[in-house]
């Protein structure tokens, strides 16, 4: 049986006490890829990432919108599972037949992400422009 990897909550600073669940990315059964965004979370002062730790399929979610957490709180399982060309094909033609933007999605600042980020959701933003014309 291969083990499950934790979603946890980053180690947040001492002066921050909790924070919330602001947007959740993935659902239980989704697959994700190495660094895949799966939820945010908020403080007072900014918006986290987590990402996922390794490719794999979400196992369980143990929050919802708008919950508190706390730092390095476990937030969700995910079974670890190798990428497989038909798994990704799949992917990315369901995402390429969306048209639609998610208006909730926010980019980390550009002080929190290195360039190649930036480049990925430019090239992203481009995409979806040329699918909607």
């Amino acid at each position: 049986m291969v083990p499950l990897i934790n979603i946890r909550v980053p180690k947040l600073p001492d002066s921050v006490t909790a924070a919330k669940i602001s947007n959740i990315h993935v659902k239980e059964g989704d697959f994700v890829e190495l660094d895949g965004r799966l939820l945010d979370i908020e403080t007072n002062k900014v918006v986290l990432e987590i990402t996922a730790a390794d490719c794999g399929v979400v196992k369980q979610l143990f929050v919802s919108l708008n919950d508190e957490v706390e730092s390095e709180q476990m937030v969700g399982t995910l079974v670890p599972e190798p990428v497989d060309s038909d798994r990704r094909l799949g992917a990315e033609s369901q995402t390429s037949n969306d048209s639609t933007i998610d208006e909730n999605i926010r980019p980390a600042s550009p002080n929190q992400s290195s360039g190649l980020g930036w480049l990925f959701i430019t090239l992203a933003i481009g995409a979806a422009i040329l699918v909607l014309l």
